[in-house]
């Protein structure tokens, strides 16, 4: 009878126990995101304080928003002027809305405003947390903001604030 007993216990633990995992899900957690390019053909990544998500701000719904810097010398940064409404080719012109800069201690780079404006190529997005992120690419021509003559080329651009 003990043993009958201790073997009903046990399964009804076991059952409970069972209930408990299923019943308490592990909330999903946004990745680190990744920002990488090319500046004049040379490999450029970001390994600090990287960001690649939607925000709205007063005035300006979702708009995509990338940052990231390089030991902490060299910044990049770019919001789109248009609100985007899920994946497709946006613009990024120079204005003060949208912007593209990249700069370290000795020069900042934004859109040249003698060319076509950058583009950016949104091919995901995923809420996480109650958080929009976003994956794409991205290119465009930037010139120095005191020497329109000091130009470079952002090719293969890549951000993924969506896989780990």
């Amino acid at each position: 009878m003990k043993l009958r007993l201790l073997t009903i216990f046990i399964s009804i633990l076991f059952v409970s126990c069972e209930k408990d995992k299923t019943d308490d899900p592990t909330p999903e957690v946004a990745p680190v995101a990744s920002v990488s390019m090319k500046v004049n053909g040379l490999k450029w990544f970001a390994n600090k304080n990287t960001s690649a998500l939607v925000v709205s701000t007063e005035g300006q719904k979702n708009q995509v928003a990338l940052t990231g810097n390089l030991d902490g010398t060299e910044f990049f940064q770019m919001a789109t002027a248009k609100e985007i409404d899920g994946p497709g080719t946006y613009s990024v012109p120079s204005n003060s809305v949208g912007a593209i800069q990249f700069w370290n201690s000795a020069k900042t780079y934004v859109v040249d405003t003698n060319s076509a404006p950058a583009t950016v190529v949104i091919s995901g997005i995923r809420t996480i947390a109650g958080k929009q992120y976003v994956k794409g690419t991205f290119s465009g021509w930037l010139m120095r903001n005191t020497d329109s003559s000091d130009r470079i080329e952002i090719t293969e651009g890549e951000f993924n604030g969506i896989d780990p």
